[in-house]
Formats: C-alpha cells, structure tokens, sequence
C-alpha cells in the first residue's frame, strides 16, 4: 500500500530511452471507480492543456520512481474521460460517521500500487490532534457516502479498519510491489 503523497513529486522515467521525463505533479481521482484514474504531470494553462499518464498505462510505481514503456502513452487530459470538479476530490473532505460524530479532514489517500485502487483516506485532527493520537487510517468502502464536503462513514470504522486490512498511521503500512 502506497500514500498519495509519497508518489507526488516522483520522477517519470522512460524505459525505452532510460531518461527522466518529468515529476508527478498530483494525482487525479475517479471517485466512482475509487480509483486513482491518472497520474497529473503538467497542469497546463489557458494556452496549453494539461498532460496526464492514464493509470493503466504505467509500467510501475516504484519507491524512488515511476516508470512508463516510452512518452507515447503521455496524453492532454480531455483525452480521457474522468470526473470533474470536485467530484475527483478526496483531500479536505470532512469525515463523519452515520451517528453524526465528526473523524477528522482526509489528509491522503491509500493506494494500491498495482492496480491504483484506492482502499482507504488518511485523516488530520489538526496539528495538536495529530501530535496526541497521530494520524487515523480508516477503508474507502463501498458504502460510504460521498459530497463535495462530506464523506459519511458508517459507525465502526476502527472495526472495519482491522477487516479490510488498512491500520492506524502509528503501525507499518505493508508495501506491495
């Protein structure tokens, strides 16, 4: 399992050439698949459109590096459809459960590496919050609700954190490769 934030700022690297061609600017999310749907490397202007890696097009996601097959597969983003606005927004999302009691703000996200399925949001309580009980890692599951500012749990997140496989930031997360 991977965070969000540990891939930003990567560099892409070509295989058939071996050069760097540029970094991961963001990362850009399908919230209906919950899935990481591309990975952003220009954000573009009004002159210029912004240039994006579909997902299924990455050879690896590695610690240090991101490889592609060669910068064919480099894209403008209106090339593939995805949603827009704040539909593909995780980040800043308040988190409550379904009794109403408030869990944090999503922080990051926790992905698969493999096949770029998000499995769970990291959540701030703030600085001092985070300083005193650290960071909680609680499943995207299918049955969350989702808005542009909520993302409503169901009661027992720590229960379900432990029966899909996804634990508190205090314990090592398991990397897949």
């Amino acid at each position: 399992m991977r965070r969000g934030k540990e891939i930003i700022g990567l560099p892409i690297i070509d295989l058939s050439t071996g050069q760097r061609i540029t970094e991961v600017k963001d990362l850009v999310c399908d919230q209906q698949e919950q899935r990481i749907a591309a990975l952003l490397l220009d954000k573009g202007n009004l002159l210029r459109k912004s240039k994006i890696i579909a997902w299924e097009n990455i050879y690896s996601v590695g610690h240090d590096a991101v490889t592609i097959s060669s910068t064919s597969v480099i894209q403008h983003l209106g090339k593939i459809p995805l949603t827009q606005g704040n539909g593909n927004r995780y980040l800043g999302k308040q988190v409550l459960t379904t009794s109403g009691q408030y869990l944090g703000r999503i922080d990051d996200v926790a992905l698969d590496p493999i096949d770029g399925r998000i499995v769970g949001c990291v959540l701030t309580d703030g600085i001092v919050g985070d300083f005193i009980s650290g960071r909680a890692i609680i499943p995207l599951i299918d049955s969350a609700i989702m808005s542009a500012e909520n993302m409503i749990v169901p009661d027992e997140p720590v229960d379900l954190s432990y029966k899909w496989g996804v634990q508190s930031e205090g314990s090592e997360m398991s990397v897949v490769q």
